[in-house]
């Protein structure tokens, strides 16, 4: 793969309009998060960039992430889950991590994240 700079960043392509232009896919690679208060040994697949939450057994109505490394400032976070009748927001959100709280109790799942520093 290339990398060019041209007062802009091109990442595999030289052609590039926009401050940052990949022409590829996007991975991390950081240290993983973790997850605490989400059921019993709940786990998490990721870093704190994107990664899969497993919620725990038990019923539970939120899950708290830690970053492994705190964002300079608070980061913009998006996420989803794989339940059709309960849904997932963020509920708290700090340089440091984040809570997502569910519309009901649910008992296991999966809660996908995204999260970008601005």
């Amino acid at each position: 793969s290339n990398l060019y700079t041209l007062g802009k960043v091109a990442v595999g392509t030289s052609n590039t309009t926009y401050a940052l232009t990949i022409n590829g896919k996007i991975g991390s690679i950081g240290a993983p998060a973790t997850v605490q208060s989400c059921g019993t040994t709940p786990t998490i697949s990721g870093d704190d960039i994107a990664g899969v939450i497993t919620v725990g057994a038990g019923l539970t109505t939120s899950c708290s992430v830690t970053f492994n490394s705190s964002y300079t400032n608070t980061p913009v976070c998006v996420l989803t889950d794989d339940s059709s009748s309960i849904s997932a927001g963020i509920t708290s959100l700090s340089t440091t991590g984040f809570t997502t709280g569910f519309s009901a109790a649910l008992g296991g799942g999966h809660v996908y994240y995204h999260c970008v520093g601005k």
